[in-house]
């Protein structure tokens, strides 16, 4: 995919002095930092998520395990003692 970018002239210069001092050329240089820039976003969007998730269970905003999996399985009728598919029996499913 090509995508054209206006880049201040300070970003161009850095670019462009980057790729004379690793004998890159620009193009390939700055789709290697858009690719870490974005894999990073990406990352910190997950630890946001995680602490989200922690802030909402240190503040008692979750239900407990134990009290969500008897309202699934009294919903759906699942016996208390059937245990969970293993992933290699989850396979053989058609």
């Amino acid at each position: 995919m090509t995508i054209t970018l206006d880049l201040a002239p300070t970003s161009e210069a850095l670019l462009s002095d980057l790729a004379e001092q690793d004998g890159q050329d620009k193009t390939e240089i700055a789709s290697s930092l858009l690719a870490a820039a974005l894999e990073q976003a990406a990352h910190e969007r997950e630890v946001e998520a995680v602490l989200g998730g922690l802030d909402d269970s240190f503040a008692g905003r979750v239900t407990p395990l134990a009290e969500w999996d008897a309202k699934f399985r009294a919903k759906y009728n699942i016996q208390a003692d059937v245990e969970p598919m293993t992933h290699e029996e989850a396979q053989t499913l058609p």
